[in-house]
Parts: structure tokens; sequence; C-alpha cells
């Protein structure tokens, strides 16, 4: 009677523990399917950001003027026409 019962119960615990593998691998299997069909989106999402911050920020460097050997870095941005900033720390020149 004892070794029936526990057989019963042993029984009982591996199907449970199979059935919880194969429904995990299930969802393993639908979020993987579920980020294949995302990845484009997710890529053009990413490419069309860094390109508007590219468009909006457009950068260049030139020697500053009162200290020669520096390099200035000149921003184009939609909110100011030119924005200077020394590398050796004066703004504004």
């Amino acid at each position: 009677m004892i070794k029936i019962k526990i057989n019963k119960w042993y029984r009982s615990k591996h199907t449970t523990q199979a059935s919880m593998h194969r429904k995990i691998k299930k969802l393993q299997v639908l979020y993987l399917e579920l980020l294949l069909r995302l990845f484009p989106f997710i890529a053009y999402t990413i490419s069309h950001i860094v390109h508007t911050c590219v468009q909006a920020i457009e950068t260049a460097t030139v020697l500053c003027l009162r200290h020669w050997k520096r390099w200035v870095l000149l921003q184009k941005t939609p909110l100011f026409e030119q924005w200077r900033y020394c590398v050796c720390g004066v703004a504004g020149n």
C-alpha cells in the first residue's frame, strides 16, 4: 500500500515537471518568434533616432581665436544658430 502511494506520487510529480518543461519550451519559442518579428521595427526605430540626432547636431572643429592651438566645437541646433565651446574651458569666444 505504501509502495503504491509513493509510486503514484513520483509519477504525478514527474508528469508535472515534464508538463512545466513543455510549457516553458513553448514560451521560449513564442518569445523568440516575437523578438524576431519585432527586430526590424526596433532596428528601424534606432536608425531613425540616430539619423535625427545627426541631422539636428552638426559638429565641426576649428581653431580657437583666443588660444590658437586649442579647438572649438561648433554645434548647429534648432535652438541656436551657432554655439561655441572652447575645449580649454572658455566658452563664447
